[in-house]
């Protein structure tokens, strides 16, 4: 990671939030939800004293700070998975726009954003154009990019409201290695081909290999006898089923 994306990784500090915590939540989740409140209720805190509030959402317009918004934007999954495993809404739009998987990535809870993917969130969902992608890649945090883009997000020609993609940020803001893994995975076309694409690298010069040995380049290995075997002398679908297995930086 470059110094610009170790400086953009870092968790936006609210001092409002720290006045409340994850088993707070969850004990007014349970009492709200055991007397017939909606999982999609609107959080409330109290800046001053530190209590919350819990409100039915309202009918008309996107609800500000819902529940699993509130927990996605603080890391707490213990409180996501509750909420999410009795059916709170996993695109109920809260501040800024944001839905709780741009609200985890915005504040670099990497654990907060897999429990969200692990649960079916769309992943390329945004209100106004500015997705998840869009989010990470702005504060420069690679390994959410990473994250993302390995659990299928297809959003980097997707421009934000102001016509910007993710590739632009990366760009103005000097963050060189999420640039680079966003256009070879662009170019790719998906994560499965950019991470296949050093496999198939392989079976490529495997078919090449006779006619490099009769230019006098690629002579047999003495050394490794097995090696030689291997890639020479297997078949194609043993050899294919062999470097399935085999691992390189692209494979998360």
């Amino acid at each position: 990671m470059s110094a610009a994306e170790a400086e953009g990784a870092g968790t936006f500090d609210n001092p409002r939030r720290r006045a409340f915590n994850e088993r707070a939540l969850l004990d007014r989740a349970r009492e709200y939800h055991a007397s017939g409140g909606h999982l999609d209720a609107m959080v409330w805190l109290n800046t001053e004293g530190g209590t919350l509030r819990i409100e039915p959402p309202e009918p008309l317009g996107p609800q500000p700070n819902t529940m699993l918004w509130f927990a996605a934007c603080e890391g707490w999954c213990a409180a996501m998975k509750w909420l999410i495993d009795r059916g709170a809404d996993l695109h109920a739009c809260g501040h800024l726009d944001h839905f709780p998987l741009s609200a985890a990535v915005v504040n670099n809870h990497r654990d907060a954003a897999v429990v969200l993917l692990d649960a079916g969130v769309r992943i390329d969902d945004s209100p106004r154009g500015r997705t998840a992608l869009h989010t990470a890649t702005l504060h420069g945090n690679y390994e959410l990019v990473r994250l993302l883009l390995s659990r299928g997000a297809s959003s980097w020609d997707v421009r934000d409201p102001v016509g910007e993609v993710p590739e632009t940020y990366a760009r103005r803001y000097g963050y060189t290695k999420t640039l680079n893994l966003l256009v070879a995975v662009r170019e790719a076309g998906s994560w499965r081909s950019y991470v296949d694409a050093p496999r198939l690298e392989l079976h490529a010069l495997r078919r090449e290999l006779s006619s490099l040995r009769k230019g006098g380049r690629a002579p047999p290995s003495s050394t490794y006898p097995l090696h030689e075997r291997l890639f020479v002398q297997a078949p194609d679908d043993i050899f294919t089923h062999t470097i399935a297995f085999w691992r390189d930086d692209r494979d998360y």
